[in-house]
C-alpha cells in the first residue's frame, strides 16, 4: 500500500530529466535557500522545536497534576513531600523541563550568533523565574510542616512563631 514516485523521465527544456532527482534536487534547493540569515530547514526545526516544547509542557503539566491527585502515589508520601504536591508545582515543574528542553535544543541547533544568545538569555531568565517559583513553592511546604511540628506542642509560642519562619526565608 505504499505509493512511490515512478523513475520517469519528464521533457524539461528540451532535456531529459528523471522525476525523482528533479525532485530531490527542488526540495535541497528549498531547505538550503536562506530566509532571515538561515536557512530553511533550521527555520522550520526551530518552529518544530518551539511547537514540540509547547507540547511537552502540556503534557508534563498533565503528568504533575495527575500524581498529585493519585491517591496510590500520596498514600506513600507524607511530611514534607505531601505539603509540597499539595501546592501548585505542576505549571513551575513543566515549564523548567520545557525550558531545559528548549535550551539544548537552540544549542544544538546552531543558530546565528546574535539570535542564539538572545534566545539563550531569555531561556535562561525564563527557567530562572520559575525556579525561583519553585522554590517559593517549597518554602510554604516547609511552613506547613513547621506548623504541623508545633501544632503537637503544648507551647504556644512556637506555634505563633511557625507562621513566621517561611515568611523570613
Amino acid at each position: 500500500n505504499t505509493t512511490t514516485i515512478q523513475s520517469a523521465t519528464i521533457p524539461v527544456l528540451n532535456q531529459t530529466v528523471n522525476a525523482q532527482s528533479w525532485m530531490a534536487s527542488e526540495y535541497n534547493f528549498w531547505f538550503n535557500s536562506t530566509f532571515l540569515w538561515m536557512p530553511n530547514w533550521k527555520w522550520l526545526t526551530f518552529i518544530a522545536i518551539i511547537f514540540g516544547g509547547l507540547l511537552l509542557k502540556t503534557l508534563l503539566e498533565y503528568l504533575v497534576l495527575s500524581m498529585q491527585k493519585s491517591p496510590q502515589f500520596r498514600g506513600k508520601v507524607h511530611g514534607f513531600v505531601l505539603h509540597f504536591l499539595e501546592t501548585k508545582i505542576s505549571k513551575p515543574i513543566a515549564w523548567i523541563l520545557t525550558s531545559v528542553f528548549w535550551r539544548e535544543s537552540i544549542e544544538n541547533l546552531a543558530l546565528p550568533t546574535i539570535l542564539n544568545k538572545y534566545l539563550l538569555f531569555l531561556l535562561q531568565m525564563n527557567l530562572s523565574i520559575f525556579v525561583i517559583m519553585l522554590a517559593y513553592r517549597g518554602v510554604d511546604a516547609f511552613g506547613k510542616v513547621l506548623e504541623d511540628i508545633t501544632a503537637k506542642t503544648e507551647n504556644t509560642l512556637d506555634d505563633q512563631l511557625a507562621p513566621l519562619a517561611p515568611k523570613s526565608l
